[in-house]
């Protein structure tokens, strides 16, 4: 298996301005492809699971966006 490509700071910020959830298009798997990175690593990004995000979620929205993985 490959290692697939680290994200940069901007691409971070593109991938939570391109994520809609239940949008044909702008989901995990699409943004995964177009970014060139598994589906977990776009998932962690989103639900701030990851370093990627560290600067865009304060701990109040990690909380939310956990929850919302969640439900």
């Amino acid at each position: 298996m490959t290692r697939r490509h680290a994200l940069t700071d901007t691409q971070v910020r593109e991938v939570f301005a391109a994520h809609q959830s239940g949008v044909r298009g702008a989901g995990y798997q699409s943004l995964a492809r177009r970014f060139g990175v598994g589906v977990s690593t776009i998932r962690d990004i989103l639900t701030c699971r990851s370093a990627y995000a560290t600067g865009r979620c304060a701990p109040s929205a990690r909380a939310t966006a956990q929850g919302a993985a969640h439900a």
